[in-house]
C-alpha cells in the first residue's frame, strides 16, 4: 500500500511540475507567433482584388481558431497532453498544432473539438 501511495504522489508532482513548465512555452509560442503574423502582414499589399478579399474572409475565420486550446480525441503519446495549441491553418481544416509532451503536430478538424 505505501508503493501505491508513493507512486500517486510522485506522478502528481510529476503533473505539477509539467504544468508549471508550460507557462513559460505557452508565452514564448504566442511571441513567435505575433512575431510571424507581423511580418505577414507587413508583406500583405494594401490594395487587394476581390478574389483576394474573399480569401481572407475566409481566412478571418480560420483565424478565429488560432491561438487556441483545443481537446484532442486520441492524444499523440501516451504521455502528452490530451490538449493542443492550433498555431496556423496549412489549408483547409489542416492545422499546425503544438501538443505540449509532444511537440509540434498536423491535426485535422476530425482530431479535436
Amino acid at each position: 500500500m505505501g508503493s501505491c501511495h508513493t507512486m500517486a504522489t510522485s506522478r502528481t508532482t510529476i503533473n505539477e511540475a509539467a504544468n508549471t513548465n508550460l507557462e513559460p512555452a505557452k508565452q514564448s509560442l504566442a511571441s513567435k507567433k505575433a512575431i510571424a503574423t507581423a511580418k505577414a502582414s507587413q508583406n500583405t499589399a494594401s490594395s487587394q482584388s476581390p478574389s483576394a478579399q474573399s480569401l481572407n474572409a475566409q481566412s478571418s475565420n480560420a483565424q478565429s481558431l488560432e491561438d487556441s486550446w483545443v481537446t484532442l480525441h486520441n492524444p499523440p503519446s501516451d504521455y502528452s497532453h490530451h490538449e493542443a495549441l492550433l498555431l496556423c491553418e496549412i489549408i483547409s481544416g489542416e492545422w499546425v498544432s503544438w501538443v505540449p509532451g509532444y511537440g509540434e503536430i498536423t491535426l485535422t478538424l476530425d482530431q479535436f473539438h
